[in-house]
């Protein structure tokens, strides 16, 4: 074997096999040891910076001291903040339903004549919601904007200032609403289904009731006290009559429209009749009260299971330990995998490309975090997983708070693996 050249690191290598202690080694070949190290490791990640790789890990000093990588990876990795006007794909929401108008005001107004409703129930609705939010699906009660609703506790939040503001979450998930909770199709929605279900006032089947009203009057007092249970009767008819003037028999404006028909097969599985890997996804979301543990879902998960009988925020996993607990849900089969080993499975995973991810697949957006596919917007992919213990309880496992980008995704796996019950 050829010699090696002698340098400090050799001679720091030599030092180290021959039992000598560090301290006992000279400081200065010590020093430039590590400097020469820390010069190799810095080329080595501009290198890589440069030459158009992704790394593998993000820099060091972007992490709070004593974070671990897992954890750094999910706060820091490739999530990029979503800007609603960033384009102009008419698939800016996978809510059901359409909207169509050159502003929100318009947008609303169509929503609820395109159900059928008449002039004086659309606009006593509109009147109400005009006086509550001025149709801002983000506005907060304590003042500003945000697309998070527990900013806005204990007040209220949105088109309808659900309160407290964290309440829209839970409405929606009770009446299987689907869609970035902040936007305004998402909430929409979710207004006329307690219209026509349970209203915020904790009233049934408000809709029917209110149709029955036949002066714009009476319609804008049913609303108020019915679904709103709010105060101020005259800005609220104030609006309402600003809507019939300036909407009502008014043929609708094209200059916007949103409809959930053009966006094919990414959207959000309804869980009450997912099939295929949809219920991948759905089975995860069983678990969205459960905190953001490192290492969580690693022993086993039928011991975590027993560990863990009821489902809350004691209960804690990591973003592959989800997978494996959710996999073992429906299949029996234990896992104990990480992100590294579901991407090289070729016989439970298949590898497909990111423009056809669907809901239940796993993106990979380095070898070192995995998340679910929720549904697919344009080029935006949303996902549900477990993210980071840094966040507050509530958001650490369950949808990402933005989406990702199709360009940083690095792979999106499939399960073709056993049958899913």
């Amino acid at each position: 074997m050829p010699k090696l050249p002698t340098t400090p690191v050799t001679k720091l290598a030599q030092g180290l096999r021959q039992g000598y202690s560090v301290r006992h080694m000279h400081l200065r070949t010590i020093r430039t040891t590590l400097h020469r190290l820390a010069t190799i490791v810095s080329f080595s990640v501009l290198v890589t910076f440069s030459s158009g790789l992704n790394p593998a890990r993000v820099f060091a000093d972007t992490c709070p001291k004593g974070m671990d990588e897992y954890t750094c990876n999910a706060l820091y990795g490739p999530w990029e903040k979503y800007d609603p006007f960033e384009s102009n794909d008419a698939c800016a929401s996978v809510a059901e339903g359409s909207l169509v108008g050159k502003d929100a005001q318009e947008q609303g107004w169509n929503y609820f004549k395109q159900k059928g409703l008449s002039d004086i129930t659309t606009a006593a609705i509109w009147g109400n919601l005009m006086h509550e939010s001025t149709f801002n699906p983000q506005i907060m009660q304590i003042g500003g904007t945000s697309k998070n609703p527990y900013d806005a506790d204990p007040l209220g939040y949105g088109l309808a200032q659900w309160t407290p503001g964290s309440k829209i979450i839970t409405n929606a998930a009770s009446n299987n609403i689907t869609g970035p909770i902040y936007e305004l199709l998402t909430q929409l929605n979710l207004i006329w289904a307690q219209l026509n279900g349970i209203a915020p006032t904790g009233r049934k089947d408000v809709l029917s009731g209110l149709k029955e009203q036949t002066t714009l009057a009476d319609a804008v007092s049913y609303f108020q006290v019915r679904f709103e249970s709010g105060a101020n009767y005259a800005p609220r008819y104030k609006q309402a009559q600003y809507a019939m003037e300036t909407y009502a028999g008014v043929t609708t404006s094209g200059d916007t429209t949103v409809t959930s028909s053009s966006c094919g097969s990414g959207g959000a599985a309804n869980c009450a009749t997912a099939v295929g890997n949809a219920k991948i996804l759905c089975q995860a979301k069983v678990y969205d009260p459960i905190s953001y543990v490192w290492g969580g879902g690693h022993s086993g998960a039928a011991d975590w299971h027993e560990k863990c009988p009821t489902i809350g925020p004691s209960c804690g996993a990591d973003c592959s330990g989800l997978i494996n607990i959710v996999i073992y849900d429906l299949t029996g089969k234990e896992l104990n995998g990480v992100v590294g080993t579901f991407y090289h499975d070729k016989t439970n995973w298949k590898q497909v490309p990111v423009n056809e991810a669907q809901p239940g697949d796993l993106i990979i957006p380095t070898l070192e975090h995995v998340e679910i596919v929720d549904h697919v917007v344009g080029s935006s992919i949303y996902s549900f997983g477990a993210h980071t213990s840094k966040w507050p309880q509530t958001e650490q496992v369950g949808l990402g708070k933005y989406p990702y980008k199709m360009s940083e995704i690095f792979a999106v796996m499939r399960w073709v693996g056993q049958p899913l019950n």
